[in-house]
C-alpha cells in the first residue's frame, strides 16, 4: 500500500427507520464508482446481521470443541 486506505466508515443514526434509505443513497452514489480503483461496497446492519450471528456461533463451537478438548486431556 503507498498511501493510506480507508477500510470502513461506520456511520451511526439517531433514526433506525432511515437505514435503509440512507443506504440506498450511498449504495447509488459510492458503488461502483471506482475510477481506476476497487469498487466501494455498501451494507446496512440488516444486510450484515445474519452474518455475524454465524460468526458469533462458530466462536461458541469453537470455544465448545477446546473445552472438549481440554477435559478429554484432563481426564485421560
Amino acid at each position: 500500500m503507498p498511501g493510506r486506505e480507508t477500510m470502513e466508515v461506520a456511520i451511526r443514526l439517531r433514526d433506525f427507520g432511515q437505514v435503509e434509505r440512507l443506504g440506498a443513497a450511498l449504495r447509488e452514489r459510492l458503488e461502483g464508482r471506482g475510477g481506476g480503483r476497487e469498487a466501494l461496497e455498501v451494507h446496512t446492519w440488516s444486510q450484515l446481521s445474519p452474518f455475524s450471528s454465524v460468526a458469533r456461533l462458530i466462536d461458541m463451537m469453537a470455544l465448545f470443541m477446546k473445552l472438549m478438548l481440554i477435559a478429554i486431556v484432563l481426564i485421560s
